[in-house]
């Protein structure tokens, strides 16, 4: 979830509304998986339910892309690192102190030990954010790479990839058992990563049609979304068999899926082909996604924020059901941005102008040079 997309020293509006469009997806996808909804009627209701899982893995996905497309030109700073590290851990420790005063969580010294150190503990359920600090490291090596390969080099690596951690995983793997070499986290976001600067590289001309990209994308949602309503009902089991792969198929909410992929290239496309002005308060926002996902998937707050103090499942008979979910999603992306600005204010700034973390990062980003 880099921050640091600029166009003339100035993060583009239209790809930082993405990144808010692409939050705004994870959160609703995080309401759905976490607020104990069991809903498997054939009501609008469930329609919805299954829509707001579908942002998850392309939100996840926009991100990667967005990153590759990005930092292939830029040069790594070791100054990104600690200032990531020290927001995922100040969430990861402030989130459980907190669930420890509400009651959501019990106060232990080993839990503690391990939110202070959320990156070798695993602890927080930040899975993304860890992952993403290694793709980081590896990024120079990767941007080195990826300039110096050829066209054909980058569409034959591509595609290599693709097959190993997408096809294999969701497509091979419905036919027959296959272990789990064949997908990583950290594997499929330097796919996304590669695949991101590639479409920097060489833009693909048919992508540059809004037209044919808002179609298309429009035409994998009503594909995808009857999918997964029927592979979770009773109708599943009474189909031909290959119907069913198929349904399966398009129905996996894992990021690797490529419905998933394919609608994040297209939306990423369609936010590229758009012409919005820098304006500062879309860029604050954007900014402000990589707090608001640490603030709302913290492992030990998240089920007693979605089930105690927004009560989701309680709403799901009701007919306005679908516009609480939007208002809860409202609040949880208003109150997670303003927290973050503040912590990036008062705290990061504070913490980062110490004169030795300055050294210490000259010196590592000038011996990465030589």
């Amino acid at each position: 979830m880099e921050n640091s997309l600029t166009t003339r020293q100035q993060r583009s509006s239209n790809i930082e509304l993405l990144r808010i469009l692409a939050m705004v997806g994870i959160v609703f996808t995080h309401l759905a998986g976490n607020s104990h909804i069991t809903l498997m009627d054939d009501s609008f209701n469930r329609f919805v339910y299954e829509l707001f899982k579908y942002g998850g893995g392309t939100g996840n996905n926009l991100f990667i892309l967005i990153s590759g497309y990005f930092m292939v030109y830029s040069r790594f700073k070791s100054s990104k690192v600690i200032r990531l590290t020290l927001e995922i851990t100040f969430y990861s420790i402030s989130l459980y102190l907190l669930s420890c005063c509400v009651g959501a969580a019990d106060f232990s010294v080993k839990h503690f030990i391990q939110s202070m150190v959320p990156l070798i503990s695993g602890r927080g359920g930040y899975w993304f954010a860890v992952t993403y600090i290694i793709l980081y490291l590896l990024s120079a090596v990767l941007n080195k790479g990826i300039l110096n390969a050829s066209k054909k080099q980058l569409q034959l690596t591509i595609i290599v990839l693709l097959f190993i951690f997408s096809f294999m995983p969701s497509v091979v793997h419905q036919f027959i058992s296959i272990n789990d070499f064949w997908y990583s986290q950290l594997a499929w976001m330097i796919t996304i990563y590669i695949l991101g600067a590639y479409l920097r590289l060489y833009p693909i001309v048919k992508l540059k049609s809004n037209t044919f990209n808002f179609i298309l994308f429009i035409s994998f949602l009503i594909l995808i979304i009857p999918c997964r309503i029927i592979h979770t009902s009773s109708y599943n089991a009474v189909l031909d068999p290959i119907i069913s792969v198929i349904i399966k198929i398009f129905s996996s909410l894992e990021m690797y899926n490529f419905p998933d992929l394919i609608s994040a290239i297209l939306l990423f496309s369609i936010f590229c082909n758009i012409n919005v002005k820098y304006d500062k308060y879309i860029n604050s926002f954007g900014s402000a996604t990589f707090g608001v996902y640490l603030i709302h998937n913290n492992i030990w707050f998240k089920e007693y924020m979605w089930v105690n103090i927004f009560k989701v499942c309680n709403f799901q008979y009701k007919t306005y059901f679908v516009l609480y979910c939007f208002f809860v999603v409202l609040i949880i992306m208003l109150v997670g941005t303003i927290i973050d600005i503040i912590r990036r204010e008062y705290l990061e700034k504070s913490i980062m102008s110490f004169s030795f973390l300055s050294v210490i990062c000259n010196v590592f980003d000038s011996k990465l040079k030589d």
